[in-house]
């Protein structure tokens, strides 16, 4: 049990103080989003957003367009994986840096290897590429203060 959030407790620096390397990866919203059902229209998207986003939705739909129904369909993908994943890993390395003493290091893998996707469109690299992410968290685990040198690289 946590005596508070895990954001309060970030906040006020009572984490547990132990170097750090949140991330995301490219497309990772369509890990999720391909399950929903029925699929986004660039109607139900449109209100979705302005529902959750209020006065801030004409901002966020400049971002992520819902024009065509290809368009909503790769948009709710995006902000998915966004709102998930990419900002709350986002938030945690910052509050880690302000609040903690341990490094922090964050990721951002942008990669999409030229390989056919499985499950049928999903992108992401960590649901397609085991033994990057694997070597990569074994390098950090290792020795978190070592420059992380492990890229993929298509050549």
């Amino acid at each position: 049990m946590l005596p508070a959030s895990a954001l309060e407790l970030l906040e006020k620096g009572r984490q547990n103080d132990a170097p750090l390397l949140p991330g995301s990866n490219a497309d990772e919203g369509t890990l999720f989003a391909n399950r929903v059902q029925p699929e986004p229209t660039p109607a139900s998207f449109t209100d979705q957003v302005r529902t959750f986003f209020g006065s801030h939705a004409d901002a966020i739909l400049k971002v992520y367009p819902a024009d065509t129904p290809e368009q909503a369909k790769a948009s709710f993908a995006a902000l998915l994986g966004d709102q998930l994943i990419s900002y709350p890993s986002w938030l945690l390395h910052t509050l880690q840096a302000k609040t903690g003493k341990a490094p922090t290091y964050c990721y951002s893998f942008e990669v999409r290897p030229p390989a056919p996707s499985y499950p049928p469109n999903v992108r992401a690299l960590s649901s397609r590429d085991k033994t990057l992410m694997t070597t990569g968290w074994r390098q950090f685990a290792l020795n978190s203060s070592a420059a992380l040198k492990w890229v993929w690289s298509p050549n």
